[in-house]
């Protein structure tokens, strides 16, 4: 299958050529009038009595491209499965044949800020398409041995009657999710899958698992099982209603000792009264002991005082110590006329927060020579400086030579020249995203 680039004002696209025939495929219609994630958006052009599809490919480049020298790790190969396999059920949802994906390194391309891969739809993709372990096993790094073994097993599974539920088997047991043992066969498919009858805690183990996103780190954990080791919590009751129990038992011992004294009972009555006296007594003997409990007092206290004064001499000891009675809380000096901006991570770098405090600050791998530390391999020693504008009253950003370059909103800045930013912009340092609050 022929195809050509094609460089339009900032935007670049992947050309490929398209039938007459195949226009009014309802696929086609299915694709332009929705986005479906995972593969890249497409849009007809007719010229010169010509039709053809170009595919927007900005901040993307090719496997064939982004692997030929640098390989792919095991990783990195993790990644461009689920991918496969998540574009793959997309498909489903839009009644559109996952065969049509083109398994071509020259027609997969991995976006550069973010890592994801995203695919070409194409009917009769598979004319140029390869097996999905060919493909691979001449990407990958081959000094890796558990991304060789990976690769080796998808060349096993290519051999039979090949789906993505195969594949994905294979990496669930891979990420040792689910076991062997609670799979059985499916003809259909021609895969091991999990029981629906039986343990219900495999069931959610298995259902939990696919119930994830795409992007799914290795770092996360995953509880498949549910935690049953935990002991429930005690129920306690305050002091006062403590002692308020406890004295209706010993009332209603004493009634029972009135009933067997003054009043005739048969064996079987005398048995019942002994058995609800010594209950009695025990239960109000627990309430008494549960009454006189002292109760361990809390280190901190969270919220419970909203002012010094309110503090009581009582409960001083529990915050401070004696060496600093007669310090002075010193109030920080925060200038709040300027605005506080922060980056905070999203994606792979959630929870990742950097708070711009300063005239100008730099980002990068070392941590001994910048403000800011990104420990990913994506990342350069020195990769971006942060500039404070008084003029227009927010940072600036520019690209300090990195080696995978600086992105903002899926542009790539030049090298050391400045660009402005505005509230909401997302910023991307490698694979490292962030959004500029």
């Amino acid at each position: 299958m022929e195809f050509r680039f094609y460089r339009e004002l900032k935007h670049n696209y992947f050309v490929i050529d398209a039938d007459e025939e195949d226009l009014s495929d309802y696929q086609y219609k299915m694709l332009e009038n929705n986005k479906v994630n995972g593969i890249i958006p497409l849009d007809l052009r007719r010229m010169d009595n010509r039709c053809a599809f170009y595919y927007e490919i900005d901040s993307k480049q090719s496997m064939s491209v982004r692997y030929q020298t640098e390989k792919m790790d095991y990783d990195k190969v993790m990644v461009f499965l689920q991918d496969y396999i998540e574009t793959c059920k997309n498909l489903e949802e839009y009644l559109l044949d996952d065969k049509c994906l083109i398994v071509n390194e020259d027609f997969i391309f991995e976006d550069l800020p973010t890592g994801k891969f995203f695919f070409i739809y194409k009917l009769g993709g598979d004319e140029c398409s390869k097996d999905l372990g060919s493909l691979l096993i001449d990407l990958i790094d081959l000094s890796d041995e558990k991304a060789s073994d990976l690769v080796y097993d998808i060349c096993d599974i290519t051999k039979e009657v090949f789906s993505y539920h195969s594949l994905e088997q294979l990496i669930n047991k891979q990420k040792g999710y689910i076991s062997d043992d609670i799979f059985e066969e499916d003809e259909e498919h021609n895969v091991k899958v999990m029981p629906r009858e039986g343990d219900s805690t495999q069931n959610y183990a298995f259902d939990r698992y696919l119930d994830e996103n795409d992007n799914d780190d290795d770092e996360k954990s995953f509880e498949a099982y549910p935690d049953t080791s935990k002991k429930s919590r005690k129920f306690q009751l305050s002091g006062r209603l403590s002692f308020l129990l406890g004295g209706l038992f010993l009332i209603v011992a004493g009634a029972l000792i009135y009933l067997r004294i003054f009043f005739y009972l048969t064996y079987e009555e005398g048995l019942i009264d002994l058995g609800t006296f010594m209950v009695s007594i025990m239960m109000s003997l627990i309430c008494f002991i549960q009454g006189f409990r002292k109760k361990p007092r809390k280190d901190v206290l969270e919220d419970k005082y909203e002012d010094d004064e309110d503090i009581t001499d009582s409960d001083q000891d529990l915050y401070s110590d004696n060496e600093y009675d007669d310090e002075e809380t010193v109030l920080l000096g925060f200038d709040l006329s300027e605005p506080q901006r922060t980056l905070r991570g999203i994606d792979e770098m959630e929870g990742t927060v950097f708070q711009l405090n300063d005239n100008e600050m730099t980002i990068g791998k070392n941590p001994a020579g910048n403000d800011f530390c990104i420990k990913e391999p994506t990342v350069s020693r020195m990769h971006a400086r942060l500039c404070w504008e008084d003029n227009d009253n927010e940072y600036s950003i520019c690209d300090a030579g990195s080696k995978n370059g600086t992105f903002v909103n899926g542009r790539k800045l030049q090298k050391n020249k400045k660009r402005l930013l505005k509230k909401g912009d997302k910023v991307s340092f490698g694979k490292c995203s962030f959004a500029y609050i």
